[in-house]
């Protein structure tokens, strides 16, 4: 077991050397540190003594904590860890094994990053429902969601459905039933009953959801703070945008794909 452990940290200390020079890294901290942050709580990491993607996200974990020095706890919870894990997590200081069933700190969870890279949908759910969250780096919500249909997403994870509607910021606005007619030269084009007869066969009615009946603990939506996409403008006036995952991904492979840092307010 030490000789694993050992093995271990020597990975790790490679990796959070990547890390630690990236710009992901860098653009992380910048974003972090206007935030009064005092806890970590980390789910979904994976088993990071067996998956190469976990101690990635595990390096990007311990260098937050290095750079960030109001956070004073940690707490962890993936079925998956298996006892190197368990122990590597014992000897870090003010680590904690945590299960969901027994987390309770929602009162402070405004002071609280919520770490849950690679994180399923239906473990978001769950997690946005039980824990309230207010900081969470992870998967870009929008994106992990647009396989469904509005109407799929809403009946099957409802939260999620109003934080990424929220997030959209727009209003619905019912188009007025106009005439058609052409101009100029005085006749009106009137639709032939069996025409209207064929088209109120085939028409189906939008399904209008009423997101205000999902209680929840948020107003608004999803306020993105990074995606980790820089755009910038040249001197000839052309725009480019420069993905600082993608940067990185010679090394980490897709350890962080679709990784985001967001608000719910």
């Amino acid at each position: 077991m030490a000789r694993g452990i050992d093995e271990l940290n020597s990975v790790i200390d490679s990796y959070r050397e990547v890390i630690r020079k990236s710009d992901l890294f860098g653009k992380t901290i910048e974003c972090l540190q206007s935030y009064n942050i005092s806890k970590i709580r980390c789910l979904a990491l994976g088993s990071f003594a067996e998956e190469f993607p976990a101690k990635y996200q595990l390096a990007l974990l311990l260098e937050i904590l290095d750079n960030i020095n109001t956070i004073k706890e940690v707490s962890l919870y993936d079925p998956v860890f298996n006892e190197v894990d368990k122990l590597f997590i014992k000897e870090q200081s003010n680590w904690h094994i945590v299960e969901q069933e027994h987390y309770q700190d929602t009162k402070n969870c405004g002071e609280t990053l919520f770490y849950m890279p690679h994180a399923p949908l239906d473990l978001t759910e769950e997690v946005i429902k039980r824990e309230k969250p207010k900081l969470i780096l992870g998967n870009e919500m929008s994106q992990h969601t647009d396989r469904y249909t509005e109407k799929q997403l809403y009946d099957k994870y409802p939260l999620l459905s109003k934080l990424v509607y929220g997030s959209k910021n727009y209003s619905k606005v019912s188009n007025p039933k106009i005439n058609v007619s052409a101009e100029g030269d005085g006749f009106v084009r009137q639709e032939s009953k069996k025409s209207r007869r064929r088209k109120n066969k085939w028409h189906i009615e939008p399904t209008v959801i009423d997101y205000s009946s999902v209680p929840s603990y948020f107003a608004d939506g999803l306020i993105m703070i990074t995606n980790y996409k820089s755009s910038s403008t040249s001197e000839d006036g052309e725009n480019t945008t420069v993905d600082l995952i993608k940067k990185g991904q010679e090394q980490w492979n897709h350890s962080f794909s679709d990784l985001s840092l967001f608000e719910i307010a």
